[in-house]
């Protein structure tokens, strides 16, 4: 009985990653088989703030997407443009009856994690305005002056004080970084050389 069930057992089981349109067959990845062979989150850490508490795990999803990231990276980038607790991202919430207002208090995140969440928001400058495509389908590259330096990372996200226009970091140097807007009536006028952005307003 025992051989019978052996036998039964995988050596590989296949990943399928399935495309947006329905039409196109998916991606198959042959992944050895085990215990996490689906790559399921089993162990977390509780982090409370404000009336949420999280559940943030440190394992790095499997094919989530191109960048390597896991709780606490997705965490720090909501953390860092002012968006939690009002969204919970990409991991487990629950919501508690408490109303006091505070400060996310750093310290209750790993320290290994801990360099991804900015301690205070970041203010940049618009450096250049580059167009890189045609007329009907306007898109532009920014140059920001400050880079890698300054804290900044290729997952950062920088707005105007309005909030009309924002940009995503996707390259960043030493005194630097670089992102790419599709906004349709974005123009150099509008938002010329100089222009403040900043990751979080007060």
């Amino acid at each position: 009985m025992d051989s019978l069930y052996l036998n039964l057992i995988p050596e590989n089981i296949e990943y399928s990653k399935y495309s947006e349109k329905i039409e196109l067959k998916p991606d198959i990845t042959l992944l050895k088989y085990g215990i996490d062979s689906l790559k399921i989150k089993t162990d977390f850490k509780i982090i409370t703030w404000e009336n949420n508490k999280y559940l943030l795990s440190e394992f790095y999803d499997f094919e989530w997407n191109a960048q390597k990231e896991n709780d606490y990276i997705r965490f720090a980038d909501y953390l860092n443009s002012g968006l939690e607790p009002q969204f919970s991202g990409m991991y487990l919430t629950k919501k508690t009856e408490d109303t006091i207002r505070t400060e996310f208090d750093l310290n209750k995140i790993p320290e290994q994690w801990q360099s991804y969440f900015l301690k205070e928001p970041v203010s940049v400058k618009i450096k250049n305005i580059k167009k890189i495509s045609d007329e009907d389908n306007n898109t532009w590259q920014i140059e920001l002056d400050k880079g890698y330096k300054d804290q900044i990372t290729d997952r950062i996200t920088f707005t105007t004080q309005n909030g009309e226009f924002f940009i995503n970091v996707d390259s960043v140097l030493k005194n630097r970084s670089f992102g790419i807007t599709h906004i349709y009536d974005f123009s150099p006028d509008k938002y010329p050389i100089g222009t403040e952005l900043k990751t979080k307003w007060e």
